[in-house]
């Protein structure tokens, strides 16, 4: 009996450490899911703070995307105004081009047509002074062959004077 209360013993200390162990190896898997669920716990809140922060983003982007598209819209209006100011300054342009054409077509012709009076007088001009010239070189001959006859009739009055004193003497 003694025997048996002794391997009841021996039995129930192993049972008791066999238990020990147990227990603490259920102790040690209790405080692996305690610090699981206490990680699962920190990267919830990380996560739900991210989800804040992306929410936040995401209305930032929202109020950012309506500024940007208002600004769209400002800078399309302004194109619109350039693109019209563009056509009516191509407009001006090109009828300004005409003009410039057409006054130049003009400046040509009244050029030539200056350039021929400017030709037609000197011509004249030139004529002018020829006949000027002729007209004076025929003045010149008639003054000097007057001018011979006078010489002339002056040197036979004298001769004739001269010829009259002889005879008188």
């Amino acid at each position: 009996k003694l025997e048996f209360e002794r391997q009841r013993r021996s039995d129930a200390e192993e049972n008791s450490k066999q238990l020990k162990r147990e227990l603490k190896e259920a102790q040690e898997r209790v405080n692996q899911q305690a610090k699981f669920i206490e990680d699962l716990r920190e990267e919830k809140c990380i996560e739900e703070r991210k989800l804040r922060e992306s929410q936040h983003a995401l209305q930032s982007a929202q109020s950012s995307k309506g500024e940007v598209e208002s600004m769209l819209k400002a800078e399309e209006s302004k194109v619109s105004t350039l693109e019209k100011s563009h056509a009516v300054l191509q407009t001006e342009k090109t009828l300004l081009e005409r003009e410039v054409a057409a006054l130049q077509v003009r400046t040509s012709q009244e050029r030539e047509s200056l350039k021929k009076d400017l030709e037609e007088q000197y011509k004249k001009q030139e004529d002018l002074v020829l006949n000027l010239s002729k007209k004076s070189q025929e003045d010149m001959q008639r003054l000097e062959a007057t001018l011979r006859e006078s010489r002339e009739q002056a040197a036979q009055a004298a001769q004739l004077a001269k010829e009259e004193q002889i005879v008188k003497l």
